[in-house]
């Protein structure tokens, strides 16, 4: 910048080039090489990869702990797997959302991680916002279905998409997600 000021001091500065000719070409071109395949092996593992992963190793160690409850990694695996399973037969998937609304609890863990394993998107609601604001959050993200837990599946009242409440796989078969 400063030696393109020096040589051209009539230049105004917004005209003045920022990036030396060799920065410019690898910011457009090496850097933004969009059309390499990005393999599986040049990527950092995904966070439902690297649960699957620890629950293959280690299905005993602890997982997650919320208030009064706990999952181990295999716990954990079992759970989010039956429900992603039940949200690939309801379409989630690429592209799809799913609006998540638990508290602090193993639910919002399991459910997260169903919808990852799914192949969708989570959009993560807050519990304590009004009736109102969360049915206009499902509506304007686009959310295909609901994952919330019991004590606030009432909250979600008007809205147009399934309701799943997260507690009823609890000790039920693969694939027994109720809608609501």
């Amino acid at each position: 910048f400063l030696e393109a000021a020096a040589t051209a001091p009539e230049t105004c500065v917004s005209d003045l080039p920022v990036l030396s000719p060799a920065e410019r070409a690898a910011l457009l071109f090496e850097w933004n090489d969009t059309e390499a395949p990005a393999s599986a092996a040049s990527r950092a593992p995904l966070v439902h990869e690297l649960v699957a992963e620890q629950a293959r190793r280690q299905p005993e160690a602890l997982a997650v702990a919320a208030s009064r409850e706990s999952l181990t990694y295999g716990e954990l695996a079992a759970r989010a797997g039956s429900l992603a399973r039940f949200l690939g037969r309801i379409g989630v998937g690429p592209e799809v959302r799913v609006a998540l609304c638990a508290g602090a609890t193993v639910h919002r863990v399991v459910g997260s991680l169903a919808v990852l394993l799914a192949g969708g998107a989570y959009v993560l609601m807050d519990p304590e916002a009004p009736p109102e604001r969360l049915a206009f959050l499902v509506a304007d993200s686009g959310a295909a279905a609901v994952l919330t837990e019991r004590s606030l599946a009432g909250r979600f009242g008007s809205c147009a998409v399934p309701l799943i409440e997260l507690e009823s796989g609890e000790g039920a078969e693969v694939g027994s997600w109720p809608i609501s």
